[in-house]
């Protein structure tokens, strides 16, 4: 683990307020997909409100590769059924690109 995804998920494990006001614009910076990827993770963990309506922000309307990672970032809350629900709505309502692959994977990697 490099020191960027080392430092993302310290901010998400603080679980500090401003720390999303850090993630999110530092994960619009990047460009490597792994960091990508680990930097919606964070950013799911935060366990707050606005990060989480960031992830479902680009679950609805983020290019295809964002909305697949934001699936599989907030999958983490698949057990919490009004949550994960919205996530499956907001994915069925994307006309560009069929997301349901990665919801059922997802659904399904998760312990019940």
């Amino acid at each position: 683990m490099d020191k960027a995804e080392a430092a993302a998920l310290a901010l998400s494990e603080s679980r500090l307020p401003e720390a999303f006001s850090i993630l999110k614009p530092w994960w619009k910076r990047i460009r490597e997909q792994e960091l990508r990827k680990t930097g919606l993770l964070a950013i799911a963990t935060l366990r707050q409100p606005d990060a989480l309506e960031f992830l479902l922000a680009l679950i609805a309307d983020g290019k295809p590769q964002a909305a697949i990672g934001a699936i599989k970032a907030i999958g983490v809350y698949v057990q919490d059924q009004a949550l994960w629900q919205r996530v499956c709505r907001t994915s069925k309502e994307r006309q560009d690109v069929d997301l349901k692959p990665f919801l059922e994977k997802v659904s399904k990697s998760m312990p019940v």
